[in-house]
């Protein structure tokens, strides 16, 4: 968090902001209010709201969060390179995410690559083989569309009374 501040471009910078989940860690929380200000700070589960707004979407974690975010919009992911393993079947998509700037092992990689096209970012996204390896994860994981969703407007839909 600390680099990205440092490092980010300063027309990006005013524009980053924090999403937690919600602060569950104590130590985390005081790195964030040490490193950001007040307004860069957003509410406690306001993530799903915020992902419609966002340029792009920074994540740490290889989880839901993740998952929802690639289906938003412009997303990147940035991890150390031996905290998380992949399974197997996911390794090629891993590798093709990694290849085109989806997933970053390195945070001065990833600042590099915000920087650098932060006034186009779509151009990055929408690119055919950016778009081709998300849809291809997606696909893998099964996650195009909200399963959840589906469900419950079935269940609503056939729900006899």
């Amino acid at each position: 968090l600390k680099k990205f501040q440092l490092l980010l471009d300063k027309k990006i910078k005013k524009n980053f902001f924090v999403c937690p989940k919600y602060f569950h860690c104590s130590k985390f929380q005081k790195i964030i209010k040490r490193n950001m200000s007040k307004t860069q700070i957003k509410k406690n589960f306001s993530f799903p709201t915020e992902l419609d707004s966002a340029r792009l979407v920074v994540c740490d974690n290889p989880q839901t969060a993740f998952i929802d975010a690639l289906r938003t919009g412009p997303t990147i992911l940035v991890i150390k390179k031996n905290e998380w393993r992949p399974k197997n079947i996911l390794k090629k998509n891993y590798k093709e995410l990694e290849k085109n700037n989806v997933i970053f092992y390195s945070i001065d990689k990833a600042i590099k690559h915000i920087n650098e096209n932060w006034n186009d970012i779509n151009k990055w996204w929408l690119s055919n083989k950016t778009s081709k390896s998300v849809n291809k994860f997606l696909n893998d994981m099964n996650s195009f569309d909200n399963s959840l969703d589906k469900w419950v407007t079935y269940l609503n839909n056939n729900r006899k009374y």
